[in-house]
């Protein structure tokens, strides 16, 4: 059995006869025929019932022929691959996006990324404080981070930034002072902290006292630290705009911290089409 019998297989349950089938191939009709008898021979079937005036496809036929429909889709899509691999896209794109950062803006991007390079994947990793170092260690192709990294090895365009507020759980002990007392007694209060998951790196942001401080990995476990009251803690405002509304969480400062976007990638690595066509398109990001 080939690819070539069952192409033709499938034009003429398409095409519903053997001529149209053949003048679509730009076959004589004896070599369709042909074909489709030494399919059957090797299948140990009939494909067609050939009694009526047009060839029918059999029960049997008719169960080969949604396979072969899958079959011929996945070679379409294979040949699709191959061809944008020939051009020099890239299989994979890895993308590693800052925890600060919310996914909504990108995924226009992504989505048109999916329609121009059909067969390119990508592979979203989201880390803290720790983006600009995957590009280093060639475990991500463009990273949108808060950190710069270093000029010498990476290229890196500001692209705007997003408030983080300080804020605290209702029941926290720090909003029993007067309001106008928080900041001054900030550091008496644990401050719930994100450290990178590159050990290291150890890396954090934004520690008021480091002798009193509380640290996790993820934004889920530091909002629930938040919500109990345990301690304060910088939270991004799209993360934590629901709670302020209800009044689970409180801002304890006036002012919010101003964190930057950077779209980053290695000087040293070559960029396929891929991967030039999100640099281009995240230029415009706004976060």
């Amino acid at each position: 059995m080939t690819l070539d019998q069952i192409e033709v297989f499938k034009i003429i349950s398409e095409k519903g006869s053997f001529r149209a089938a053949a003048e679509s191939l730009n076959r004589a009709q004896s070599a369709v025929s042909h074909a489709i008898k030494k399919l059957e021979a090797e299948l140990g079937f009939q494909l067609f019932d050939r009694g009526q005036y047009r060839p029918k496809l059999t029960p049997e036929g008719e169960a080969f022929y949604k396979k072969a429909q899958t079959l011929f889709q996945n070679f379409r899509e294979l040949e699709s691959f191959a061809q944008n691999l020939k051009r020099g896209c890239e299989p994979q794109i890895r993308l590693a996006v800052s925890a600060l950062f919310p996914l909504k803006p990108i995924l226009k991007s992504l989505e048109q990324l999916r329609w121009r390079f059909p067969t390119t994947e990508v592979k979203l990793v989201i880390d803290i404080l720790g983006a600009d170092r995957l590009l280093l260690q060639d475990k991500a192709d463009l990273a949108l981070t808060e950190m710069r990294g270093s000029p010498q090895q990476l290229e890196s365009l500001e692209i705007g930034g997003l408030q983080m507020w300080a804020v605290t759980g209702k029941k926290s002990r720090l909003l029993k002072s007067p309001a106008q007392q928080w900041a001054s007694e900030l550091q008496q209060h644990p401050q719930i902290v994100l450290r990178s998951s590159d050990v290291a790196s150890d890396r954090a942001s934004g520690v008021l006292n480091e002798a009193n401080v509380w640290t996790v990995t993820d934004f889920t476990s530091k909002k629930e630290l938040l919500l109990s009251g345990l301690g304060w803690g910088y939270m991004p405002e799209h993360l934590v705009d629901e709670e302020l509304q209800r009044g689970l969480l409180v801002k304890i400062l006036k002012d919010p911290h101003q964190v930057p976007a950077f779209l980053s990638r290695a000087k040293t690595k070559n960029q396929g089409p891929s991967s030039q066509f999100l640099w281009e398109d995240f230029k415009s990001l706004k976060f």
